[in-house]
């Protein structure tokens, strides 16, 4: 059963789920689509502020805020990190981008020939291989899917890059890129808790929003 509560929450509800996007979520999709932004997606799954239920997400850059955000979720009752429900959301998302791609194609006078019919189209997917989450996603998408899978350092690297836009001066922007490099890199759990201390120090002195910033 699908429901539009607000004009801009799209809620898709069944009888163990709950998946939420919104307008401006879906209409981001819908550039990705269509090429208009170059962001890979991220598939995650976490726990849920709601009791027994289960959250899996996907993600991307946007880049006006210029931050991460939720396209879609998907709330479950536990057990609920599975394959099924994870096709389920990508399947509604991909039905909401294709309701909107003309319109969005139109106003960026774009031809969506190529990709109408397709959901969310984009190049690249960020997240494991293996387990439920990517069943899921193959499960949705065809197999094919499996070769636009790129690996967490890639995230690494884009979390990174915009966090670095909360310090001022570009000296601590560097010291920032070059802390996080040492923590990933840390060949022991000492090193990486001095990396970690040392990236805690450098935010409080001279951060500009901590509170915007995505740790």
């Amino acid at each position: 059963m699908a429901r539009n509560l607000y004009e801009n929450l799209m809620v898709c509800v069944g009888n163990n789920y709950v998946i939420l996007s919104s307008e401006q979520r879906v209409q981001l999709g819908a550039l990705i689509t269509l090429g208009i932004v170059d962001e890979p997606v991220s598939l995650d799954g976490c726990e849920s502020h709601a009791q027994n239920y289960t959250e899996i997400d996907m993600t991307t850059y946007d880049p006006i805020l210029r931050r991460d955000v939720k396209l879609v979720s998907i709330f479950a009752a536990k057990p609920s990190e599975n394959s099924d429900n994870v096709k389920k959301m990508v399947q509604s998302f991909d039905v909401a981008i294709n309701k909107v791609l003309p319109t969005v194609a139109g106003k960026h006078d774009r031809d969506t020939e190529e990709v109408l019919g397709r959901g969310l189209h984009l190049k690249s997917y960020v997240g494991d291989e293996g387990g439920a989450l990517w069943q899921g996603l193959c499960m949705a998408k065809g197999e094919d899917v499996k070769n636009k899978t790129i690996s967490d350092f890639f995230h690494l690297k884009q979390d990174i890059n915009c966090n670095s836009i909360y310090f001022s001066d570009q000296k601590s922007k560097d010291q920032f890129k070059s802390i996080m490099m040492d923590e990933y890199n840390s060949p022991t759990s000492l090193k990486a808790v001095d990396a970690e201390k040392r990236i805690e120090k450098l935010i409080a002195k001279k951060a500009t929003n901590v509170k915007k910033m995505d740790f």
